[in-house]
């Protein structure tokens, strides 16, 4: 069981995810078959998590901005970055 200190700092966290429902985050497309986009060293997202826009053409490398909805369940590759 988490002790009173651990608890609080949960609640606070869970309070702040909520304040945000959604992060626009910026990556490079690293595949297109499956298609997956790099948003850190440590942060790869690839399908079913990453949706992309229907007509949207990617090319491996490109620079893209990423809708992530609430809870990091959900990725939306919004376009391109020019």
């Amino acid at each position: 069981m988490p002790d009173l200190a651990q608890l609080i700092k949960k609640i606070a966290l869970d309070a702040v995810e909520a304040s945000a429902p959604a992060n626009v985050l910026f990556g490079t497309v690293t595949a297109t078959s499956p298609l997956t986009v790099r948003i850190s060293a440590r942060l790869i997202i690839r399908r079913p998590a990453l949706k992309s826009l229907e007509g949207l053409e990617l090319q491996t490398g490109d620079s893209v901005a990423v809708l992530r909805a609430a809870g990091g369940q959900v990725w939306l590759v919004l376009g391109r970055i020019a």
